[in-house]
């Protein structure tokens, strides 16, 4: 059986804002800024969109700059120019430099004017533990204290809380310290797992071994468990529970993330190029990647542990370990994963 796949978003993400203030020890992503003119990054995002406009609605698309949101002015007049008065609704606080509670506020009230409604932080426990999972000393306290600020400001506020066997005697004393910020209608909270990792992309063992199991997810406090079960979409099931989930189901059809990366090196050729041939090129090595990987039932039939109580957040994560064990047994099988949905950050 072959995979099918349709296309679905296409991303134009420069690098002008790529590199984080820390890497966190749970992410695989390593982007190096390549500074691209704002201008000559915006004229190339019209031409895409006006190309999408013509292929006939296929596709949705979006640009960014990078992999946090850590604008100034002139990034947020271009964003203005492209996407209308307000092009910033939300932000997570992920990669950003440490600030002063008075230089949070004169920034978050700049990311105000250009539409900025919600802010969001993720945790990896609370303060010496979250700031090893964060690689970054103090960062706990710099989510905090932006959180308070937001809050103050009047920004809804979510906070996403990773559930680990090294996080698990944080979770109730960081729920106490997010219940004293700031509230407003509107305001969201959830709780995961961390997210499997490729080794296609970065080996994680670490990241494997503080994984949670059933016996621990379903002892977990009720005032934990209540953010970590979604009632409305399946989430957070042991390996052995999605096979039982998806074995009725048929494949899916993979929505493909189709990226442009714009960088200083590249800028030249894209400028030259016709969008179709961009796309075109992108879409050819796009179906190359999925036509050399096994449908996920195939994956699933193969390789999975039927008696697997480690909990994944999303079935992502149990397909990308699947791919991982294919790909360690037929290590002359060529596939460009970076192109699939099997990948961190697109």
């Amino acid at each position: 059986m072959k995979r099918r796949i349709q296309p679905h978003t296409l991303i134009i993400r420069g690098n002008n804002r790529s590199d984080c203030a820390h890497g966190c020890r749970y992410c695989p992503i390593k982007r190096k800024r390549s500074v691209v003119e704002r201008d000559r990054f915006a004229a190339f995002v019209e031409r895409v969109r006006e190309w999408v406009k013509r292929d006939g609605g296929r596709w949705s698309m979006w640009s960014s700059l990078g992999y946090h949101a850590n604008h100034d002015r002139d990034d947020l007049e271009m964003m203005r120019r492209l996407d209308g008065p307000q092009p910033l609704r939300g932000i997570t606080l992920g990669g950003l430099p440490d600030r002063t509670d008075d230089e949070l506020r004169v920034w978050l009230d700049l990311l105000k004017e250009y539409g900025l409604q919600t802010v969001h932080a993720t945790f990896g426990g609370t303060r010496e533990m979250h700031d090893h999972w964060n690689n970054k000393k103090n960062n706990f306290d710099l989510l905090m204290r932006t959180l308070h600020v937001a809050g103050r400001m009047d920004f809804k506020l979510g906070q996403r809380l990773l559930v680990g066997k090294s996080t698990l005697s944080h979770l109730e004393p960081l729920l106490d310290l997010l219940e004293e910020l700031p509230q407003h209608v509107g305001d969201w909270r959830y709780a995961m797992p961390f997210f499997y990792q490729t080794s296609a992309q970065k080996p994680q063992p670490h990241v494997e071994l503080d994984r949670i199991d059933e016996s621990l997810r379903d002892s977990l406090p009720q005032r934990i468990l209540s953010l970590f079960m979604d009632p409305d979409e399946k989430s957070n099931l042991s390996e052995r529970e999605w096979m039982r989930y998806t074995a009725p189901q048929d494949d899916p059809v993979d929505k493909v993330t189709a990226v442009i990366r714009v960088t200083a090196d590249a800028m030249d050729e894209l400028e030259a190029t016709p969008i179709e041939d961009v796309v075109g090129d992108l879409w050819r090595r796009t179906e190359s990647a999925y036509a050399a990987m096994p449908t996920f039932s195939e994956l699933r039939d193969r390789y999975g542990d039927r008696f697997g109580t480690s909990i994944y957040s999303v079935r992502r994560c149990v397909e990308m370990k699947w791919l991982d064990m294919y790909r360690a047994e037929n290590p002359d099988v060529r596939i460009d994963q970076s192109l699939t949905h099997c990948w961190f950050g697109g």
